[in-house]
């Protein structure tokens, strides 16, 4: 039992995946380190930044004093992967070595963190104790991810996390529905169908493309460059991509976000063909205006 209230060092935009609810955070970085999407703005209070050694063992040693067994710890903020595996190294070693009963790591991670690390340096990470990464890779679609300035292609993502998992390190994907806007969401989910059969994630998340204020996104709405999918998009958006992957081995699938209008939850492929029709049973009984009218997406302000 803790005996008195933590006192941590954490930036006021916090974010962790629903997976790592009751997983301890150790802040070590802030903000993003690549802020450079056109759609987001979940950093914007909080530039990019590395968090000094004396607040890291400080917070560790907080931690410890609980005397509680953790043996998971969850790296925050933004995307901690970009760190050198010499830091991420040192970061582990003093986790450990104040609270001995932690065996294993997560964070969030993007392509480019991958990409800066050799295959022996993934498999030595690997071997200390990181097991997953949760990542946003967006889109399995190179034309999705140039419009909204991700910064590689989809090439260059399969090539990365085919790295990954050959370094045994698992990956839970996040897909933005919506990400092209109106009139391609079909499209874009066949071709992330494709992109993702060539892959064994634990997990694909989907979530939609909402737009956020003060974002190049927004922008490109209110001047009429940009045209947000329907609702009823989304889904055929999701139909379509189901309907297109063949995953090898069982991999997690849902649509459960607060930015989606459907709710859709199953394994690949065993649920697929009841997936499916669930889609089906909402793109036959609704019409795109009665649809839309089931959620009005301006009122979200953050992701």
């Amino acid at each position: 039992m803790v005996k008195h209230a933590l006192a941590m060092h954490f930036d006021s935009q916090v974010f962790r995946p629903p997976q790592e609810a009751y997983t301890p955070l150790l802040q070590v970085t802030h903000g993003c380190s690549y802020d450079k999407c056109t759609y987001c703005n979940m950093y914007d209070q909080n530039p990019f930044g590395l968090s000094s050694r004396e607040e890291i063992t400080s917070d560790i040693k907080e931690l410890a004093s609980s005397a509680f067994p953790y043996n998971r710890i969850y790296l925050v903020n933004g995307d901690p992967f970009c760190l050198s595996a010499d830091k991420l190294t040192w970061i582990m070693d003093e986790i450990q070595k104040y609270i001995p009963t932690v065996k294993t790591f997560s964070m969030y991670a993007s392509i480019r963190n991958i990409s800066t690390k050799t295959d022996e340096e993934l498999a030595y990470l690997r071997s200390r104790g990181i097991d997953i990464l949760y990542m946003g890779v967006e889109s399995g679609f190179t034309q999705a991810l140039t419009f909204v300035n991700k910064g590689y292609t989809a090439k260059e993502a399969l090539e990365q996390l085919k790295r990954l998992e050959k370094a045994g390190i698992e990956h839970s994907q996040g897909v933005m529905l919506g990400l092209l806007g109106a009139g391609r969401g079909i499209e874009t989910g066949k071709e992330n169908g494709k992109f993702f059969s060539q892959l064994n994630p634990k997990a694909i998340w989907f979530m939609s493309t909402t737009v956020m204020p003060k974002t190049e996104l927004e922008r490109q709405r209110d001047s009429g460059e940009y045209i947000e999918a329907s609702e009823y998009e989304r889904v055929q958006e999701i139909r379509a991509f189901l309907e297109s992957v063949d995953m090898k081995e069982s991999t997690y699938f849902n649509s459960i976000h607060p930015t989606n209008t459907f709710n859709l939850e199953g394994y690949l492929p065993e649920d697929k063909e009841k997936m499916i029709k669930q889609c089906d049973e909402v793109i036959n009984d609704y019409t795109q205006d009665t649809f839309q009218k089931l959620f009005n997406r301006n009122k979200n302000s953050r992701f």
